[in-house]
């Protein structure tokens, strides 16, 4: 489990919350959604943002609408964190495809 603060509140349900929390992904997860990130022929790593969207629904207790919401520093600090879940010694800036 993972835990992300929130530079930014968000409304969920009706309530503000200032964290989303994140379960590891599963084999189910990674055969259903592929992988959030490729590595190019210089050895570079690139995160498919569309792909670590539908992983942060799948991982937690948001919608596509409530991922929408998020600041996009958020957003980020979130797809960076699916992504070590597949690589833990992963740079922590990657490039964004």
């Amino acid at each position: 489990m993972a835990t992300i603060k929130l530079t930014k509140k968000i409304t969920v349900l009706g309530n503000e919350i200032d964290s989303i929390e994140l379960r590891e992904p599963t084999t189910r997860d990674v055969r259903k959604l592929g992988m959030p990130i490729s590595i190019g022929k210089a050895g570079t790593a690139s995160m498919d943002m569309d792909i670590c969207a539908k992983y942060l629904v799948a991982l937690s207790n948001l919608t596509d609408g409530d991922i929408d919401k998020l600041s996009i520093d958020d957003f980020m600090d979130a797809a960076t964190m699916v992504v070590t879940f597949f690589n833990p010694a992963m740079p922590e800036t990657p490039s964004i495809a």
